[in-house]
């Protein structure tokens, strides 16, 4: 019985401490999809706003997540001026307008969009890098720090304590 009884004891204080039973390590997931990555986690698709706030805790993710926003609003910026610097030329060749001039606007667009697409593609390796960032720390973290489990003396007797 006072084998029995040890065990049981021992048992109990290896398990508890080694419980981590509200912990939430999902990671992030990263799939490779035509023009980028899609990121999930629990099964559910995310948008960088929501991959940024996740991140948030950790600054080399939080850094890496900044220059992703960063990168993406130029992106957004160039490739919507170029998109509009094509539509005029295109408008103009349309019409039967099209001159030296339009080549040149052509141009302008054609190089902005690329510019657009090259930093949209930059932002992107950014939200991989904060993720996998994220993904490496998860172990890091440890929600049973302030728990303490102990034999001794309670009020109604000898007992196992946990204190927080």
């Amino acid at each position: 019985m006072k084998k029995f009884t040890l065990l049981f004891l021992m048992l109990m204080a290896f398990g508890v401490s080694a419980s981590f039973a509200q912990t939430n390590n999902d990671s992030i997931s990263i799939v490779k999809v035509f023009g980028g990555h899609k990121f999930e986690k629990s099964g559910i698709e995310l948008t960088m706003n929501q991959i940024s706030g996740i991140v948030d805790a950790n600054p080399d993710a939080r850094r890496q997540m900044r220059l992703a926003n960063t990168d993406e609003i130029f992106s957004s910026a160039f490739a919507y001026s170029g998109g509009f610097c094509l539509g005029i030329a295109l408008a103009e060749v349309i019409m039967g307008k099209a001159d030296e001039a339009t080549l040149i606007l052509s141009g302008i667009g054609v190089g902005m969009a690329a510019i657009g697409i090259g930093l949209g593609s930059l932002a992107d390796s950014h939200v991989v890098k904060a993720a996998n960032i994220y993904n490496m720390h998860l172990g890091d973290k440890s929600n049973h720090e302030g728990a303490n489990l102990s034999f001794g003396f309670t009020p109604g007797g000898i007992g196992l304590t946990l204190s927080f």
